[in-house]
C-alpha cells in the first residue's frame, strides 16, 4: 500500500489532489505538505495487443491472467485467450471487485482451459468471489472453459462461484468444473454464478458444491437468479446446503 504503481493501476493517476512518498508513506492529500510526488500514469507492456475489440490484449501465461485483476484501469479493455493456463500455486485477485468497480469489458477465452485455478480463502465476510468478482452491464465473457476450479469463503459470505459471484452482462459457450466450500450462513452460492442478473447462454457447470450449515440460495448452475435469463444450458455435480 506503499507502492507508487498499486495506485497508478487503480485510478488515481494525475489527480492534482494526492501525492505519495513512493516506499515510505501512503498517499495523503496534497494540502497536508508532507514530501511525495502527484502519480503518474503507468505503462501497460504485460500483453500484446492494445485492449481494443479489434486489437486484444492477448492472455498467454497465468501471470498475465493474474495481473489483470491487480488494475483496475483495465476492466474495461478486451482480452482473448490464446493458450491453455494452468494456474497451480497462483493466488488470483477477482476481475472486478462491486458495483461501481466491475468488469466492463470483453474476455473470449477462445475455448481454451484455465486448469487449477484457485479462488478465495477461508476469511469470513467475502462478497463477489469469482474469477470475475462482478461482471458490470457492459461486460462479457465468452468460450471460456475453467477445469479443477477451487472456491473458497469463510462464513457469511455471498454472490460466489467459480466464473462470477454476480453477472450483469453477457456470459456464453463457458465452462466450471471443480470444488466449492463455503462456511455457515452464506448466500447467492454457485457453481458457473453466484447470482444472476443478466444474460448466460449456451453454458454449463459440474462442480461439487459444499455449502455451510444455515446457507441459502445454493445452486448447481446459479445460486440466485433474480431478473437475469438463462438459456440452453445444463448443471451436474453434488449439491450440498447444509442445515436449513
Amino acid at each position: 500500500m506503499m507502492d507508487i504503481e498499486t495506485y497508478s493501476l487503480n485510478g488515481w493517476s494525475e489527480n492534482p489532489n494526492w501525492i505519495i512518498d513512493n516506499g515510505n508513506d501512503y498517499p495523503r492529500l496534497a494540502w497536508e505538505g508532507t514530501p511525495g510526488e502527484i502519480i503518474p500514469e503507468t505503462t501497460i507492456d504485460w500483453f500484446s495487443g492494445d485492449g481494443t475489440q479489434e486489437i486484444p490484449y492477448q492472455i498467454e501465461t497465468a501471470e498475465q491472467l493474474r495481473l489483470i485483476g491487480t488494475a483496475n484501469i483495465l476492466w474495461d479493455k478486451s482480452f482473448v485467450l490464446t493458450n491453455d493456463l494452468d494456474c497451480n500455486q497462483v493466488q488470483f485477485e477477482r476481475i472486478g471487485v462491486c458495483p461501481g468497480t466491475g468488469f466492463k469489458g470483453s474476455f473470449n477465452g477462445d475455448y481454451h482451459h484455465i486448469d487449477n485455478l484457485t479462488i478465495g480463502s477461508e476469511i469470513p465476510r467475502q462478497n463477489y468471489i469469482g474469477l470475475f468478482g462482478y461482471i458490470d452491464t457492459d461486460g462479457s465473457v465468452s468460450e471460456l472453459i475453467i477445469e479443477n476450479a477451487q472456491v473458497q469463503c469463510g462464513g457469511n459470505s455471498a454472490t460466489i462461484a467459480a466464473l462470477a459471484g454476480e453477472n450483469n452482462g453477457i456470459i456464453q459457450n463457458c465452462g466450471v468444473t471443480g470444488t466449492l466450500n463455503s462456511g455457515p450462513t452464506c448466500w447467492f452460492v454457485g457453481g458457473l454464478v453466484g447470482e444472476n442478473d443478466g444474460m448466460v447462454n449456451s453454458s454449463y457447470s459440474n462442480m461439487t458444491i459444499n455449502a455451510g450449515d444455515e446457507s441459502i440460495s445454493i445452486g448447481g448452475f446459479v445460486g440466485f437468479n433474480d431478473d437475469g435469463s438463462i438459456n440452453n444450458s445444463y448443471s451436474l455435480g453434488y449439491v450440498h446446503g447444509g442445515t436449513a
